[in-house]
């Protein structure tokens, strides 16, 4: 497992940029294959004559086949004719093809002008090029929460425990970021003292995503309880809510399994059902907990052995790695809940309206 994720910005044409977002595109080529990983972030530059910061995605996986295979992979999600691909190609045996997802518009574009106030130096690349975390947390980018191309079922509107953990939360996660720069600096430090702010952050970090848990079962609860009659109200919530383990124990998938199966369906298998990249996420989230709970209970053999895994390491780049991971899985989750109370109360709903 890549252990240092990779933002990329790519540079494409406005009207390629704008089928990214509205869903119609979905797969990126390149005729160079970047050194990225599927869960990595991509922001999408709009060249000239735009010349803004509009978008991002995520990578769901890197294909790389001779040129006629990835057109008969990828030709109809890619927004470009036969022609066009053709002559994009021409003269190369191999092609790439970067397959999307999540396209989400910025709430606030960024000019090229504050690109360059932002990031000193800044040139729009040819084709892409890395953004370092440092120099992605400079750029400060929110993104409209009403924004979603439509197909994506259940999430045109966001519920307020994902609001709360990517406003707030998340918003804590980078106060306590911003104490470590301050304190480790540019160099390392001493070894001990890093490496316990870098454990830290992980405790942080299960501690705020437990909370969205628990919101977003608070919510899915609500509507159950204000969908039943007056009489099965307090009925309803109570065995819902009796026993919810999130309560005392960790966020991991026997827990929200537990809780949130306590809504009438199966929440594991139907995150695990919406692909790979949930089933790795779901895999790194229980290693965190292990993680979490050896540095609480301060069992070095236990964090060596997590370690020694690869699944998890005392360090910021790994750190941004499952902070990253469980921003992602959040949004999963408040997708699945919203389909499941949809299919419980007969119509597509999502955890709260949308305000």
């Amino acid at each position: 497992m890549q252990d240092d994720p990779r933002t990329l910005l790519i540079s494409i044409r406005p009207r390629f940029v704008e089928l990214i977002l509205g869903g119609a595109k979905t797969v990126e080529l390149r005729r160079t294959r970047p050194k990225v990983s599927p869960g990595d972030r991509v922001l999408l530059y709009a060249s000239s004559p735009v010349r803004e910061l509009i978008g991002s995605c995520a990578v769901e996986q890197v294909d790389a086949a001779p040129v006629e295979r990835l057109w008969a992979m990828h030709g109809a999600q890619s927004g470009v004719s036969k022609s066009e691909f053709d002559e994009y190609f021409a003269g190369a045996a191999n092609a790439v093809g970067i397959v999307l997802r999540d396209a989400r518009r910025v709430r606030r574009p960024r000019t090229l002008v504050e690109l360059r106030e932002r990031l000193p130096g800044f040139a729009p690349p040819q084709s892409f090029r890395y953004l370092s975390d440092e120099e992605v947390d400079r750029l400060a980018i929110e993104f409209d929460p009403s924004d979603s191309h439509a197909g994506r079922e259940h999430e045109l509107s966001t519920s307020a425990a994902l609001a709360s953990w990517r406003s707030s939360g998340l918003e804590r996660l980078r106060e306590l970021e911003a104490v470590h720069a301050k304190v480790v600096g540019p160099s390392r430090g001493r070894k001990w003292g890093v490496t316990q702010l870098n454990r830290s952050m992980f405790v942080a970090l299960v501690a705020q995503f437990q909370g969205y848990c628990r919101d977003l079962h608070d919510e899915a609860t609500k509507i159950h309880v204000d969908a039943a009659i007056g009489g099965q109200k307090q009925m309803i919530q109570l065995l819902i809510r009796q026993g919810r383990k999130l309560d005392s124990h960790n966020p991991r998938r026997s827990t929200l399994g537990h809780d949130f199966g306590r809504l009438g369906f199966s929440f594991i298998e139907e995150l695990k059902a919406t692909g790979p990249e949930t089933r790795r996420q779901l895999d790194l989230l229980d290693a965190l907990v292990d993680y979490r709970n050896a540095i609480g209970h301060g069992d070095e053999a236990a964090i060596a052995n997590l370690e020694a895994a690869g699944g998890v390491r005392a360090t910021k780049a790994s750190y941004r790695l499952h902070r990253r991971s469980l921003d992602s899985l959040a949004g999963t989750m408040n997708s699945v809940v919203a389909a499941a109370v949809g299919r419980a109360l007969g119509s597509p709903r999502d955890p709260v309206k949308e305000e």
